[in-house]
């Protein structure tokens, strides 16, 4: 297979922001938890679904203390995908191992003895009478963007163990192992669709956006100004909700007529991508009927959608 060349490069010089960040912070989880709870305390019509997150999310951090380092893939299968341009941490291969489960199992030993809605804790029950087999074949749909809407409201709770497992793979990478896939918008470390992106505070990557993968915590530069999807740089607008200081602004590309979230974190320091996104949904349902289109769907918004 011959090895495919990149549509972007990323920035990385000594006096720039570098091109790749890896996941070092420990408190990741428990810092998302913090900041579902104060988003629901903004947000009162999404506020009962806001604090189930913050639950599933500080069953992730307790998880993923316990977590013994999962083992990263053979020398040989990391210089197969660097050879090839695919991301060394691709699911496509991992979830064959199913190693992925034993924090699933663990996350829904947590859940069961949590506060729930009674929908939730069905779904919780389904989930853990569920073989291994189904187990993976939901996660891989799931992955892959192609989970059938009876499945839907599993995603939650398949994508927090899922996101428990490959953020402890991803902390284990060197970043010099790292190079841009061929589409922007996929996570270098893992293959996973970005989620949202982020203009960073301090230091070198003061004011630089950085895309964030929802599954392993990987992030990576991108331009600004510039189509996360299709890569135009013409064309290019930006949308927000009047009165929210524009915190989170809607990219649009009129060439693919898609658009991604921008987050700016100099007008919000606490702004977590993914608590960020789904408290935001009122900005998706505007851009929607204003006829553009979103290319990847937060996974932990998928049980209000299907």
């Amino acid at each position: 297979m011959k090895e495919s060349t990149p549509a972007w490069q990323p920035v990385s010089t000594a006096d720039a922001a570098p091109a790749f960040l890896l996941p070092a912070d420990t408190q990741i989880f428990a810092r998302r938890a913090e900041r579902f709870e104060r988003l629901a305390g903004q947000r009162q019509s999404l506020s009962g679904y806001l604090r189930l997150l913050g639950e599933l999310t500080r069953a992730q951090q307790l998880v993923f203390d316990q977590l013994d380092k999962p083992p990263l893939p053979s020398a040989e299968r990391l210089q197969s995908a660097r050879t090839h341009g695919m991301p060394p941490l691709g699911h496509a291969t991992l979830l064959q191992d199913q190693a992925w489960q034993a924090p699933l199992q663990h996350l829904l030993k947590l859940l069961s003895g949590a506060e729930m809605p009674a929908a939730a804790r069905s779904l919780l029950e389904i989930l853990a009478g569920s073989p291994a087999q189904t187990l993976d074949d939901w996660a891989a749909a799931l992955l892959s963007g192609e989970l059938p809407a009876a499945q839907a409201g599993h995603a939650p709770f398949l994508m927090a163990a899922l996101q428990v497992y490959w953020t402890a793979l991803a902390r284990q990478m060197d970043v010099e192992s790292l190079q841009p896939l061929h589409a922007p918008d996929l996570c270098p470390c893992c293959g996973s669709p970005a989620v949202a992106s982020r203009l960073r505070i301090g230091g070198v990557v003061q004011g630089s956006r950085y895309l964030y993968c929802a599954l392993c915590a990987s992030e990576w530069h991108l331009p600004r100004i510039r189509c996360v999807h299709c890569g135009e740089t013409r064309d290019i607008a930006y949308y927000g909700i009047e009165g929210e200081k524009e915190a989170i602004l809607g990219e649009t590309c009129r060439n693919c007529m898609s658009y991604h979230k921008l987050m700016d974190m100099e007008k919000d320091t606490g702004m977590d991508a993914i608590a960020d996104d789904i408290a935001s949904i009122g900005l998706d349902l505007l851009l929607a009927q204003a006829g553009w289109h979103r290319q990847a769907a937060n996974p932990f918004l998928l049980a209000d959608n299907g």
